[in-house]
């Protein structure tokens, strides 16, 4: 069986495939460079912060997408965890596209016209900010 190539790097693919052509991931990380310390995702902090920090920190550390996934299902607990392990296929867990792609749709913040009311109703007038101005947001 000859090795699988990864044409844009020239080398070896990580994941050669078995005879019966299914890819498996190597059960040890490559990386053992020491993870950082990242607060686990409950499904309370706001997401698009959560998963911009996580991208941060793996662009740092140079993490391939297996080594994302590695690291980003066990930070996973509370309630996301039971929408993660509970409701999502196996396919997607196994995915790290497919799981932030679902992670964005269930923790995206929609602004409804009674949540945008409510935050404009305790929205304060700004230093130096004009009457008709703050009169025009509210």
């Amino acid at each position: 069986m000859g090795h699988a190539y990864n044409h844009r790097l020239r080398l070896p693919a990580r994941h050669a495939p078995r005879d019966d052509g299914v890819y498996r991931r190597p059960a040890v990380r490559r990386n053992t460079r020491s993870v950082p310390k990242i607060p686990p995702f409950t499904g309370k902090i706001y997401w698009p912060v959560m998963s911009a920090k996580f991208e941060a920190i793996a662009r740092m550390y140079g993490w391939d997408e297996d080594d994302k996934l590695d690291i980003l299902l066990p930070m996973i607990e509370g309630q996301a965890s039971e929408f993660v392990f509970e409701q999502l296929p196996t396919e997607v867990l196994s995915d790290y596209h497919e799981l932030i792609t679902e992670l964005t749709r269930r923790y995206r913040v929609i602004e409804s016209s009674r949540s945008f009311a409510a935050k404009l109703s305790r929205r304060n007038q700004k230093h130096g900010e004009n009457a008709e101005d703050y009169d025009a947001e509210r």
